[in-house]
């Protein structure tokens, strides 16, 4: 995956899950399950 398609996932994600993800948040999102921590924290 490069950088592009990483921006491209970071968008999808957060349109599909209803979340906003900012810039900053992004290193938090290397791998799938550090994905899901992440939409799951912000849900609550």
């Amino acid at each position: 995956m490069d950088s592009l398609d990483f921006l491209s996932f970071v968008e999808v994600l957060g349109e599909r899950a209803g979340v906003r993800i900012e810039d900053e948040d992004t290193p938090r999102l290397t791998t799938l399950s550090d994905s899901a921590g992440f939409l799951v924290a912000r849900a609550q």
